[in-house]
């Protein structure tokens, strides 16, 4: 297909217009993008041919509230994607609903020129000051004349699949308006809200437009042809990288940087080989806005809950979190609940007759079940000594952790299976498998119980189950399905059990609630020192970390410290270090999915690493552990390629985790590898995860 009249598209300002206004800035409200750069880039046949960032914030014009839009887009040569043919610096107002362009000035960098665009009365006025641009001229504007069809006025229109609308666009410099149809194509799940609706744009002798807009207006994929305009993240913007898949990208954040850029980055391999995937906890759940894969790794997290009623109603104040209050409704604080027993304590515990109740045999809690009992001692046995762990806390993680590896996790039925039956049919839901932990931990001699409530964890607030067991004086939370003893933020208590293991209300139906809904606004993470770093969610979105040589990812959760001498920068998806000279450098970079560590992986491993590399020879490779106990598998890989125009060796880790992995790379020169290994080592022995 011609992909002419689409470039002219781009090429315009009303581009600019189509790609801003998208989003609706309304009196007193805040806009999520205001103040903030949204980054694009736009590609042909694959090639980068464009990419910019703008900002957008409220302002003034004529006394009149308006928002000011700021845009660098630059122009490549061809053939050399990225190297800039020009820069071109667009500042726009708007009217608040961000459909009326009052004002606009576009200046060529490199060369001199000016437009300005003023609505009044009817009529719109442009003046040139750029023979590029044309003569000034003026046309009638009756409503909706310089309105480009963009993502608010598709969703002020209520659309749904199948309708077809029309719009008056204007066409600056061919001096006409066209009447451009619109026909709504399909509607996606984005995994949560907003959903996606995907749309068509046709003029007569024009090339079909197809983009995605969320259902409150904003543009995120434009496509026509080989042509594509995407929004990226800041990592994508500044490398001119236009992402390949198919799913559609996050919304942009801003991250953190404290280093200038490192050598070039390593080519990326093939993804390798994907276990069956675990089934999610529920269907449901309540939307938890910014998905945060690394959950487990935060002291706390501060959530905006609606409606206020239902959280009023359903989730009391506890150890897990709390309820607050402002002028905007409810916020939900979850804290790390992570109580210390004494590490000396043994089984079975002596408990006072309030907490003696917990420790009988109920149907919901068959502490008396010989199956029960069997599973739990061979769980707890020491295979050295055969003799069962009597040392409470080391008990109680056994029996976690074989439960965690045991029993396989279905989704949440709204009823949990008898832990007979979970024992026997090795499955179960998270209250299932709390039951069964919590029989099993009586067995032992120790007073447990059962906790429902939500998880927030990639995205959602998912309904959940995990279990108590009282140690030394204190309640203990375990949750088998993440196999943790002490739990980090994330949780949110809506009620404990009864001793016999029931509990009074019926807390899923609450999920069902119209509305229900939770929005992180920011969360904290604890530094080697101490010191909680804070995540804010909203207008910043800092992810990464960098203070002195501590350089962390707080999206995924991992850290490192730099070799002396070295630089580096923590980065949203990695943290990176090179050499002072830049000959060497060592990236840990995070890959969402879930991965395995085993021979297949490792040979699927070293067949992508053979068709992306030049001059690949494998030196060595085998599935390994990453750390001294074994607890975490690895896959490892020594070769030398030769790539970036040099002869090059790598070390490269490959850490499998469930939704997420992480990738280790140490490349250094041939020649110089050795003398450059002594760092790497020093910073694999401080990566923190």
């Amino acid at each position: 297909m011609d992909p002419g009249p689409v470039m002219r598209l781009l090429s315009s300002p009303f581009f600019v217009f189509l790609l801003l206004a998208a989003g609706t800035v309304r009196t007193g409200e805040q806009h999520p993008w205001n103040d903030k750069r949204v980054y694009y880039v736009v590609a042909q046949g694959g090639k980068l041919r464009e990419k910019g960032y703008f900002v957008r914030r409220i302002g003034s014009w004529r006394k009149a509230p308006c928002v000011v839009i700021e845009e660098d887009r630059f122009y490549f040569l061809e053939g050399e994607s990225l190297t800039p043919a020009r820069s071109v610096k667009v500042r726009s107002i708007t009217t608040l609903d961000g459909l009326a362009i009052q004002r606009h000035e576009e200046t060529i960098i490199g060369g001199s020129g000016r437009e300005t665009i003023v609505v009044e009365d009817g009529e719109a006025h442009f003046d040139n000051s750029n023979p590029s641009y044309g003569e000034p001229f003026v046309l009638p504007a009756p409503a909706g004349l310089v309105f480009d069809v963009n993502g608010e006025w598709l969703a002020a229109q209520s659309p749904r699949i199948g309708a077809e609308y029309e719009a008056r666009v204007l066409e600056r410099r061919a001096r006409k308006v066209r009447i451009e149809t619109v026909s709504i194509r399909e509607r996606l799940s984005s995994g949560g809200d907003p959903s996606v609706w995907i749309a068509e744009f046709n003029s007569p002798g024009r090339t079909p437009m197809f983009a995605r807009f969320t259902s409150d207006g904003r543009l995120i994929r434009l496509e026509s042809g080989s042509l594509i305009y995407q929004v990226v993240g800041r990592d994508d913007f500044e490398l001119g990288r236009v992402p390949r898949e198919s799913s559609l990208p996050p919304l942009p954040g801003e991250t953190v940087a404290a280093a200038p850029e490192l050598a070039p980055p390593v080519p990326a391999l093939t993804p390798i080989h994907q276990a069956s995937p675990v089934p999610a906890e529920s269907d449901g759940g309540v939307p938890a806005g910014l998905s945060i894969p690394a959950w487990d790794g935060f002291a706390w997290m501060a959530l905006r809950a609606n409606p206020s009623g239902l959280w009023n109603g359903a989730f009391p104040d506890s150890a897990y979190s709390r309820l607050e209050y402002d002028a905007s409704g409810v916020v939900v604080v979850s804290f790390r609940n992570a109580p210390r027993a004494g590490a000396d304590a043994v089984l079975p515990m002596t408990a006072s007759p309030d907490v003696a109740a917990f420790l009988s045999a109920t149907p919901q809690l068959p502490a008396a079940d010989p199956a029960i009992i069997g599973a739990a001692r061979l769980a707890t046995l020491d295979e050295g000594t055969q003799r069962e762990e009597r040392n409470a806390l080391r008990a109680v993680s056994f029996l976690a952790g074989w439960i965690n590896q045991n029993i396989s996790p279905l989704p949440w039925n709204g009823g949990a299976s008898p832990p007979a039956r979970t024992l026997a049919d090795r499955a179960g839901d998270a209250l299932s498998a709390a039951r069964l932990f919590a029989a099993m931990v009586r067995t032992l001699g120790a007073p447990s119980l059962v906790c429902q409530g939500l998880l927030v964890r990639s995205g959602r607030a998912i309904p959940h189950a995990w279990s108590e067991v009282w140690i030394d004086d204190v309640w203990i939370p375990v949750d088998v399905a993440v196999n943790r003893v002490g739990l980090p933020a994330g949780y949110i208590l809506a009620e404990r059990s009864r001793p016999d293991g029931d509990f009074y209300g019926d807390f899923p139906s609450i999920l069902r609630s119209p509305g229900a809904e939770l929005i992180l606004l920011s969360a904290g993470r604890e530094t080697p020192d101490g010191e909680i770093v804070r995540l804010v969610a909203g207008e910043h979105r800092t992810y990464a970390w960098a203070r002195g040589e501590w350089l962390a990812n707080l999206y995924w959760g991992f850290a490192l410290r730099l070799p002396p001498g070295w630089i580096g920068s923590a980065r949203m998806d990695s943290v990176e270090a090179s050499d002072p000279e830049s000959l060497a450098w060592i990236k840990c970079e995070a890959l969402p999915g879930d991965f395995v560590a085993d021979r297949t992986a490792l040979e699927d491993m070293i067949s992508g690493l053979r068709r992306n590399l030049g001059r690949f020879r494998l030196v060595d490779s085998r599935v390994t552990a990453f750390d001294a106990d074994g607890a975490m598998p690895a896959l490892f890989a020594d070769f030398s390629s030769r790539a970036e125009g040099a002869n090059l060796r790598c070390r490269q880790y490959f850490l499998p985790r469930r939704q997420r992995a992480f990738r280790i790379s140490f490349w250094a020169p041939i020649n110089r590898f050795d003398e450059f290994a002594p760092a790497f080592d020093r910073m694999l022995a401080s990566w923190e995860f």
